[in-house]
């Protein structure tokens, strides 16, 4: 035999021997140690590394067809202590609410290009509205520009403003 076949036997010699003592657990002289399936489970996790789970020695038969349920861990309950919130709105608010909803019952159903005059139909359930451009609709939308397809109607007192499409019903 060669040289280097004396270095490979001898190496595959001392790496059998040494994998033999492990595996029986003759190096282990200490008490409570884990068993032999313990000690190949703790074999597999790599010290150092966290992968988000653990590895733990498993002890049922791995051809159930049901598996056990996992087991729950009680949660606690956080309390958050918060300022209660106004579940009123203000007065300008409030405000603003009904001036929205009156234009949106208000509908402009024509326009009509007199000469050098525009002039819109308005209709709010039966009551029928004519108004010019800087002229008053129900005494309180201004009506700001009348195009073929649309009008602006704004109010003074909240600002708020809003375009009306010409619907023709």
């Amino acid at each position: 035999m060669r040289r280097r076949d004396v270095i490979s036997l001898g190496f595959i010699v001392a790496l059998a021997a040494g994998n033999a003592l492990y595996w029986t657990g003759r190096h282990r002289r200490a008490e409570g140690h884990e068993s032999r399936v313990a000690v190949g489970v703790q074999a597999l996790r790599i010290r150092g590394l966290n992968l988000g789970f653990q590895v733990s020695a498993m002890r049922r038969d791995l051809f159930m067809t049901v598996r056990p349920a996992p087991a729950r861990v009680p949660m606690r309950a956080r309390v958050v202590h918060r300022t209660p919130v106004a579940l009123t709105p203000s007065p300008a608010q409030l405000q603003k609410q009904a001036v929205q909803v009156a234009l949106a019952q208000l509908k402009c159903v024509g326009v009509v290009f007199r000469h050098q005059e525009r002039e819109a139909f308005f209709v709010n359930g039966k009551h029928m509205y004519l108004a010019r451009v800087g002229g008053l609709v129900e005494g309180r939308f201004l009506v700001g520009a009348i195009r073929a397809t649309s009008v602006s109607l704004s109010d003074p007192e909240t600002g708020l403003s809003s375009r009306l499409p010409v619907s023709g019903k």
